[in-house]
């Protein structure tokens, strides 16, 4: 039985783990429960860039973290463009934190498209 097993490891492809999802034609839906953590209203306003008043979207797309943390955050969309919604937006990947399991997958290294809503300054 042991040497079966150590076989098997020996024999085990030493490759990367799959994609994320498994099935790339199939899409994830990435409910509510799925977050840990996201920005708080005050955290999203607090990066608001300076001198802006009007509401800002921006949608980010980003690597999924071994902990379901982002990275690596490339900005897709930004309107209004060229007021600095989209370093805002960039700036607070850090305060999201996605469950490492979706849909019974790994989301580690996976792909996710994130937006965020900045709204008008009173």
């Amino acid at each position: 039985m042991l040497v079966v097993l150590l076989a098997m490891l020996l024999a085990a492809p030493d490759d990367a783990p799959p994609p994320w999802p498994a099935d790339p034609t199939r899409a994830v839906i990435i409910g509510e429960d799925d977050w840990i953590r996201r920005p708080l209203p005050e955290q999203i306003a607090a990066a608001r860039p300076p001198a802006t008043r009007e509401r800002g979207e921006v949608v980010m797309n980003c690597m999924v973290t071994y902990d379901g943390g982002l990275s690596d955050c490339q900005v897709v969309a930004e309107t209004p463009a060229g007021l600095g919604f989209g370093p805002a937006a960039v700036g607070l990947a850090r305060a999201f934190q996605l469950n490492p399991m979706i849909d019974g997958q790994s989301s580690t290294g996976g792909k996710i498209l994130v937006a965020v809503t900045f709204r008008a300054a009173p």
